[in-house]
Formats: structure tokens, sequence, C-alpha cells
């Protein structure tokens, strides 16, 4: 427990972090008393771990090209899907069973290394209608309950549900083998098992948990950071500058290996008057740049946006100036009179 000031220097959210890592532990409590001016942060933190923790379980894939894709319309009241190691392929899967059936899920790992493969169009499109988990193939295997599948969706989280409780739990680990068709099959009921066990005890992800990952996902997706890069700087930013034989060999200062015909001079001193200049420099690639490269949806509109705010840090910090001259002066800063 803890009671006091809850303030920056606390470090409280330390306190929140370890609560997460041992929220299972029921007989663990942690209490935290007091006001301050971190309190309501600690507040939103709270709920953004909760967040945090059912975006991180939620169906995130891979796609054939190997990036990962947080379909937000597919978290919806979906389950929670347990942690696995193996990467999730989404797609066509060009695999066939020995007789020429196609295989729109499987579990494969080599190497150490797993892989899900689910064709979830296949199955919402083809196999829903074709109702395979009340007559399963496998000899042995038992049908799925009613209840647990209802549409193409749960049809898809199951499957998948399934190939993840393949790669979280071998069939040597649950004491099976799968060379006997007993074997098999009892290692596949095993299977649905725990992956019926899931779907039914694991909490869905709201509809306002995607709403607070789109919402915080748009507000940060178009913002640009404004921290100029060795990219942005030049060299004299990091103390160093070159002087043309022409001039450095008058002082006696020796031709540079690298680059011929000029001196290097390298001093720290050098920088200091750039020090604070990171945002201006950086600003020229990341703000006027991106009128060059589009990276601006409207360049009108970017336009008329710059210049306004140019114009309103003008008026606040000279206002009596600005008031006395003309807007054509204004406008084309070049036509001023001296």
């Amino acid at each position: 427990m803890y009671a006091g000031i809850i303030g920056l220097a606390q470090g409280l959210e330390v306190i929140l972090h370890a609560a997460q890592l041992v929220k299972d532990k029921s007989q663990l409590k942690f209490i935290l008393l007091g006001s301050g001016p971190e309190k309501e942060k600690l507040q939103l933190l709270k709920a953004d771990l909760d967040d945090a923790r059912k975006i991180a379980n939620s169906p995130w894939q891979k796609s054939k090209s190997g990036f990962y894709m947080a379909n937000t319309d597919a978290w919806t009241n979906t389950v929670e899907f347990p942690a696995t190691k193996a990467d999730i392929i989404s797609g066509p899967t060009n695999a066939y069973a020995a007789g020429g059936r196609y295989r729109p899920a499987f579990y494969t790992e080599k190497s150490g290394k797993g892989t899900i493969h689910i064709d979830e169009e296949y199955i919402e499109d083809v196999m829903f209608a074709e109702r395979g988990w009340e007559n399963p193939r496998v000899e042995g295997v038992k049908p799925i309950p009613s209840g647990i599948i209802n549409t193409p969706q749960d049809y898809v989280t199951f499957i998948k549900m399934h190939e993840i409780m393949h790669s979280n739990n071998s069939a040597k680990s649950l004491g099976f083998d799968k060379r006997t068709k007993v074997g098999l099959a009892n290692y596949e009921n095993a299977i649905n098992d725990m992956a019926i066990k899931e779907i039914t005890e694991q909490a869905r992800v709201d509809p306002e948990t995607v709403k607070t990952f789109r919402n915080a996902l748009s507000s940060g997706v178009m913002n640009t950071i404004l921290m100029g890069t060795p990219a942005d700087k030049p060299i004299i930013t990091d103390g160093i500058v070159y002087i043309p034989m022409r001039v450095g060999s008058k002082f006696g200062m020796k031709e540079d290996a690298a680059f011929k015909g000029y001196a290097r001079i390298e001093n720290g001193m050098l920088g200091l008057p750039f020090q604070f200049y990171s945002y201006a420099l950086a600003s020229v690639n990341k703000t006027v740049g991106a009128y060059a490269h589009g990276q601006l949806k409207s360049q009108y509109t970017g336009t008329a946006i710059a210049l306004g705010l140019g114009y309103m840090a003008l008026q606040m910090k000279t206002p009596d100036w600005v008031e006395t001259v003309s807007y054509t002066h204004l406008t084309l800063p070049t036509n001023r009179e001296v």
C-alpha cells in the first residue's frame, strides 16, 4: 500500500506495471492512496494497460509479403487469442493432402520455428457451408458441440484457435502417439477441447476497445516529430568542416586522406552555434520538403495553414508592426520598402 503525494517523483507507474504482471494472483492487492498532479495520468494509464492487453492478444496476422496487419474490423467481439510463438500467415495455403484435397489450415514446425497457415476466405465461403465440424473426416474425432460455431467467422475463429493449440501443445507433451489412429484421434480431440475451452472462457474484445485503438492510431499516424537527424543536419553541426587546400595550405594544414583537395578540421566548438537548430533543420525536410514528395494530402491547404500559423506567430510577437504594414507587404515580403 502507498499513501502520499501522487507526483512525477514518486514513479508510481512502476507499481501499476507490476500489478499488471501479477494480476492473476488474487491474494495480492495493490492500494494507492493520495492525490497529486499525476493522479489522473495514473488512472488513464490503468485503462491504457487494460486496453493494451486486450489489443496485444487480438488476432494480428502476417501477410504473404511479411507485413503484420491489425485488421480491427475482425477484433470486435472476437476472442482474445493466447500467445503463440508461431507466425500466422493468412491467405491461400497452396497445400493439398495426399488425395488432392485442399488444406485450408495447418500448422508446421521447422527447426523450432512454427508457422500457422490459414485461408480464412475459403473457410468462410466454402467450408462453413459444408459444416464439417458436425462430421469430422478423421476417424474417432468427436463432433464440435452445438452453439460453438454459429457463423462463418466463428468457424474461422475455432480453426485458428485449434491451430494455435497445436503450436502450443505437441502430441508428445500431451502423451499421445500420432502414429496410431487412436492416438491421432485422441490428440485431435484434446486439441479441440482446449480450443473450445479458450473460446468459451476468454473475454471478448468489445467495440469500445477497438474504438480506443483506432482513435489512438488516428491521432498519431499523421503526426510528424521534428527532430533533426544526420540526414537533415550539415556535418558542421558535429564539429566537422572541410577547408579547400588553397586556403588550408597557407596555414600549414594537411590534405585529408578521404577527400582530396580539402583539409579537415574537427572541433566540438564548431557545432555549438547549431545546438538549438535541430527543429529548424528538421523542418526543412519534414515540412517544407513534404510539399515535393507528396506527403501532404492537399498542398494548397498545407500552404494556407503554414502561412496562417506563421503570420499568427508574427502577430503575437510584433502586433504593432503588423498593424502598420499593408497586406501587400505581408504577402510579398520581397517588395517591402527598406
